[in-house]
């Protein structure tokens, strides 16, 4: 976990740095100067969407939602997800159903691979099948991590301030910011 969080301060460093240049006139912004920050976002995000908290890339990814929503909306997921899966249309709910299924199902492939890697001990062709599926459900896993924390982030972009309007803590359909979203997380946690 420390070589990716060693790697990722890095990227980001690069990447803030690059930002100012363009922000303070230092370099034009220029297609090559917009490119090299896209260059050095997307080499940041495939580490983490947030610095590494987690010892895996799947854990990473989703602390990584719960540390970007906080920083722009100050949400505490841990406490308003609940809540905010309440407020979910129908459509939305079962595209969470389905992302939610096809991770673990990857979970599920994981599983199976460790069963015939012990069954290898005593049935050869057990051992042949094992590390396919392991990799396999590696893959898997990451792939579905990554699509199921994008659109737990995407649902509370488009849907907090819905929560926030049935929690009452906001007037109308006032979206979602910093201020409302600490209204959110203050209601929700119940000074938990």
């Amino acid at each position: 976990m420390q070589r990716r969080r060693t790697r990722w301060d890095t990227l980001q460093q690069g990447y803030a740095t690059q930002l100012l240049a363009l922000d303070a006139g230092t370099h034009s912004p220029d297609d090559q100067g917009r490119r090299t920050l896209g260059e050095l976002a997307a080499e940041r995000n495939r580490i983490a969407l947030a610095r590494p908290r987690r010892p895996t890339w799947i854990g990473d990814r989703f602390a990584g939602v719960e540390a970007r929503v906080w920083a722009e909306y100050r949400v505490d997921l841990s406490f308003g997800w609940t809540r905010l899966w309440l407020v979910l249309p129908d459509e939305t709910r079962a595209e969470c159903a389905t992302a939610r299924a096809a991770f673990d199902a990857a979970g599920g492939l994981a599983g199976w691979g460790v069963l015939y890697l012990l069954l290898g001990f005593w049935w050869w062709p057990a051992a042949v099948i094992a590390p396919t599926l392991i990799v396999l459900a590696w893959r898997r896993g990451r792939q579905t991590a990554a699509a199921f924390s994008e659109l737990i982030e995407s649902v509370v972009d488009v849907h907090g301030g819905d929560l926030a309007a049935r929690l009452v803590v906001a007037d109308g359909q006032q979206p979602l910011d910093s201020t409302v979203g600490a209204r959110i997380t203050a209601r929700t946690r119940k000074d938990a």
